[in-house]
């Protein structure tokens, strides 16, 4: 569980850093294409409701995707480490029955 843990903290840092590099170039990505006019395309950022909308989605990188990220390894984690336990209890009968086993090949001792 712990390993999975510690690779999703060490791999959070690709989903900030791909947020960064949307934060910087989405926006010059998208709309300075040659197909469009560099004039026209940028008049959509005048309006502050797009503005709330880039902020939100923006948010939701930085915070929301790495959290779900990082819940979802650890339930991984969780979920291998419950499976690595059944398969330990599911052994305690055959090692059992061998311990018996090796009695039963024992002489007695009078």
């Amino acid at each position: 569980t712990l390993i999975f843990v510690q690779f999703a903290l060490v791999t959070v840092s690709f989903w900030w850093e791909l947020a960064r590099w949307l934060d910087s170039f989405l926006i010059s990505i998208l709309y300075n294409s040659p197909g469009h006019q560099s004039e026209i395309s940028w008049a959509f950022l005048q309006n502050s409701r797009d503005d709330v909308i880039m902020s939100f989605v923006l948010g939701m990188m930085f915070l929301v995707l790495p959290g779900v990220w990082v819940a979802a390894m650890s339930w991984a984690g969780v979920g291998l480490g419950n499976l690595a336990s059944h398969f330990a209890n599911s052994s305690k009968q055959v090692q059992a029955s061998g311990s018996e086993g090796t009695k039963l090949l024992k002489p007695k001792t009078k």
